[in-house]
């Protein structure tokens, strides 16, 4: 019975730990701390496709609060185009959210 309990417990352990690191919206400092923490576990290439599409997600973001600011576009209007911001990928592995990059951008 013991050693079915610490099989149990070794394979919770294990599957726990080995959870892919998600990416934190909730603040600047959360997005550079979560893919921070994607970057240990990739080779540099693939760190270099996901730095890519983070940037791309900000800067979408960034042109998008602009453009709604010059010419009055209302958050429904907005919601209508569907646009994707980095805030929209909150929770996302680094995979996905290469995969979400590489359709919007046609990279």
């Amino acid at each position: 019975m013991r050693l079915l309990v610490a099989a149990v417990l070794s394979v919770l352990l294990v599957t726990g730990c080995s959870r892919e690191v998600t990416l934190d919206a909730s603040s600047d400092q959360a997005i550079r701390d979560s893919v921070l923490a994607m970057s240990y576990s990739m080779p540099a290439t693939e760190f270099a496709q996901l730095d890519r599409a983070v940037s791309y997600f900000i800067l979408r973001g960034d042109i998008t609060a602009q453009t709604m600011l010059q010419h009055e576009i209302y958050e429904d209007e907005l919601l209508a185009q569907d646009i994707i911001t980095i805030a929209d990928l909150d929770g996302m592995t680094a995979s996905q959210i290469v995969q979400r990059y590489r359709l919007r951008s046609g990279d």
